[in-house]
């Protein structure tokens, strides 16, 4: 009965790894819940202290899989709700029973990316990093942390030049973690828009603006200025900054060099990138 139980747990998380063709979120959902049916059976349906360590592990590994499969299927609630009923093995069993971290690392890394993607959840994500540092999982050198961490301080610092290069440098730890880059080359954009709203309310060339938004022609320039309400002429679109940003003169003078030297450096470090590529 409990080989068999084993035996069907084993088969539903090879096929929850499967990638071409991937499951959708619904079949994950019933792959999913026939493997708890088979936990039951084994009495591993949640993890305490008596449960056999070969059944945590067994029972871990589904969990894991299901949240990477939800995430791959873009199913960010049900890719939570794994993470959430991870959060049991991770930090709750005692130390000597967790055994191999398994794809620990990953998936919680992905998961501070998914907190990422929503602003009002800094705190949460903060909370996170304290859990880490708390329960001692090393995020500096762990590649999927490291990735996750360095990233959401590189956004967060307005660091958009590092962050683009992050996120197409080659510098994904795997391929799961491309499910964010679209929301995140989208936030770049709107940074390195912001900034030269305020750095070239005189105009800057659509080449110019190619690389500082990173966009692959001059046309995608015009559409994304059109979107903006960015007048454009002659070859120049011109930044328009709303009434509620401006300041003084002096300041935003002040301003306006700042981040003219700062774009100037992030639109040479563009074009270099398209040299290379």
């Amino acid at each position: 009965m409990a080989a068999q139980a084993e035996h069907h747990i084993a088969k539903i998380i090879t096929k929850l790894k499967l990638r071409s063709p991937s499951p959708s979120s619904n079949e994950i959902t019933s792959l999913l819940n026939t493997a708890q049916m088979h936990l039951m059976d084994l009495g591993a349906l949640l993890p305490t202290a008596s449960t056999p360590p070969h059944h945590l592990a067994l029972s871990r590994s589904l969990y894991e899989q299901a949240a990477l499969a939800y995430l791959n299927a873009k199913d960010t609630e049900k890719f939570e709700s794994c993470v959430d009923k991870l959060y049991a093995y991770y930090f709750e069993l005692p130390q000597d029973l967790q055994g191999d971290i398994g794809d620990r690392n990953k998936v919680l890394a992905l998961y501070l990316l998914h907190l990422s993607t929503d602003e009002k959840r800094n705190q949460k994500f903060a909370e996170e990093i304290w859990r880490l540092d708390t329960f001692g999982v090393d995020r500096k050198t762990d590649r999927y942390l490291a990735y996750a961490d360095q990233l959401h301080s590189f956004i967060q610092a307005g660091f958009y030049d590092l962050a683009w290069k992050a996120i197409t440098g080659g510098q994904v730890p795997s391929k799961e973690f491309l499910v964010f880059a679209p929301y995140f080359i989208e936030r770049i954009r709107d940074g390195s828009a912001a900034n030269a709203e305020v750095a070239y309310e005189d105009g800057i060339s659509l080449a110019s603006a190619k690389a500082l938004l990173r966009l692959d022609s001059e046309g995608a320039v015009v559409e994304f200025a059109r979107s903006r309400g960015w007048p454009i002429k002659d070859g120049y679109i011109y930044p328009a900054r709303s009434t509620s940003a401006e300041g003084e003169d002096g300041d935003r003078s002040q301003s306006r060099f700042y981040w003219r030297e700062l774009l100037a450096n992030m639109i040479e470090d563009a074009k270099q990138l398209e040299t290379i590529v």
